[in-house]
């Protein structure tokens, strides 16, 4: 499973301009899409981890590389990687950041808006069930104190 999470990865590689500094868009067990500004190596490559939980070492192999936004100035280099081997200290780190991510997306606020009681409250108990957070306002002003709160 790929999850977003908060990260960067610094990219060695043998051919290369030397190491190149980037962030995670998402990662799983196998593998991650990194940003960089530019253009990354098509070849294997180390990359260290810098995850919330821990740092560590990664050898990957190239999956995908693409220009992303070429036509602003923000625009950079979007690499997916497979990981080979991953360390067990690393390994630990993400496999906590991806728990994290999980446990995160479950706490979101979700707005349920149904005009039929009956259907909003089964729904609403569904979530929870979930472990989700509903919110049901009963007014549109009520809408916009309880989403403008949970921010």
């Amino acid at each position: 499973m790929r999850v977003p999470v908060r990260g960067f990865a610094v990219l060695h590689a043998e051919n290369g301009p030397g190491p190149l500094h980037g962030s995670l868009e998402n990662l799983s067990q196998t593998g991650a899409l990194v940003n960089f500004a530019s253009k990354p190596p098509d070849a294997n490559i180390d990359l260290e981890l810098r995850l919330s939980d821990g740092d560590g070492w990664v050898t990957a192999r190239t999956v995908r590389v693409e220009r992303v936004n070429q036509n602003t100035q923000r625009g950079g280099w979007r690499i997916a990687v497979a990981f080979e081997r991953v360390e067990p200290a690393i390994r630990a780190a993400i496999d906590t950041a991806i728990n994290h991510a999980i446990s995160a997306a479950k706490r979101r606020p979700i707005l349920v808006i149904d005009d039929q009681a009956q259907r909003r409250s089964s729904l609403i108990e569904r979530l929870v069930n979930e472990g989700m957070t509903p919110i049901a306002p009963r007014t549109p002003l009520e809408a916009i104190d309880l989403l403008t709160r949970s921010q």
